[in-house]
């Protein structure tokens, strides 16, 4: 099963093939049966979706999870992910933009990724918006207003607002992480998660991230356990068998060539580790997919 890549101007029309934001009403795309594929895809993009009303399942990286709005999606590029709606009673909006939107208003390259909002390692949660619910639907609106008209400056007045939602949806989210009591070494689990996203394909032994972090190995372990109950070990290993999912969904890599690009040091052995971590194989993985 070949694994569809949306970009952007797939969801266009051609007159606005070129453009980096596209914004579209969800009960549009499911009466006229649109824009949503029937299969797991991903995107070249980033994608928010504001669900205000509906009740479905939405499977993110191999994790399923039921939703009923409302709630909010935040989406990164390459993310697998499957959406399904239970009945077309729903209300919402998919605001979609590209990876460079930000980077020129901002000056500031990275500005998304550093939010605590998009996730690329697969640690997607719904957001619920709670009391800020009306706040954020009044944006998304606005967006999807301004999308429609296209007055003048358009283009930058949705940045301004997209600028809005992060800032309201992670206050609210550091606001529960402090009342979840999050420890004083917190900067250090996120300095590890960090690492191991830019080096988990070449980095599968703990100390070396542990020496990167200038700590023990021992030290970080019991972090670790203490914050997610799961050792270095596991983290690195989740995100190893997440992107070897990623990449069997992809039928043009033999598993060969998904075990060298993971650095290790053999099929057999990257067969043997895939299948303790899933309990079954990587073909028979890739199989189960096409049934």
């Amino acid at each position: 099963m070949s694994l569809p890549i949306l970009n952007i101007c797939d969801l266009f029309s051609r007159e606005a093939a070129s453009s980096r934001v596209a914004v579209h009403d969800l009960s549009e795309l499911l009466k006229n049966d649109i824009f949503i594929p029937k299969r797991p895809h991903r995107h070249s993009f980033y994608q928010i979706l504001f669900i205000g009303k509906g009740q479905g399942l939405h499977r993110i990286d191999f994790n399923n999870i039921t939703f009923e709005g409302p709630v909010v999606f935040f989406l990164s590029p390459g993310q697998v992910h499957h959406l399904v709606f239970k009945d077309k009673e729903v209300e919402g909006y998919m605001i979609n933009f590209s990876e460079d939107y930000f980077n020129e208003f901002l000056a500031k390259k990275g500005f998304i990724d550093e939010l605590c909002l998009f996730k690329r390692n697969g640690d997607v949660k719904p957001f619920h918006p709670g009391l800020q619910l009306p706040d954020i639907r009044d944006i998304v609106e606005k967006i999807a207003s301004v999308y429609s008209k296209k007055p003048q400056y358009w283009f930058e007045k949705i940045r301004v607002y997209l600028l809005e939602i992060f800032y309201l949806a992670a206050c609210d989210l550091e606001k529960i992480k402090s009342e979840e009591n999050l420890k004083a070494n917190q900067h250090i689990l996120k300095r590890f998660e960090e690492l191991i996203e830019k080096h988990f394909s070449e980095w599968h032994n703990p100390q070396t991230y542990a020496n990167e972090l200038s700590i023990t190995a021992n030290y970080l372990n019991a972090k670790c356990k203490t914050n997610s109950g799961m050792t270095a070990g596991q983290w690195i290993r989740n995100r190893l068998i997440l992107e070897a999912k990623r990449l069997l969904v992809n039928s043009e890599l033999s598993i060969s060539e998904i075990s060298y690009q993971l650095s290790f040091e053999d099929n057999s052995y990257f067969t043997k580790f895939f299948k303790s971590s899933t309990g079954m194989s990587p073909s028979d993985f890739r199989k189960s997919l096409n049934k």
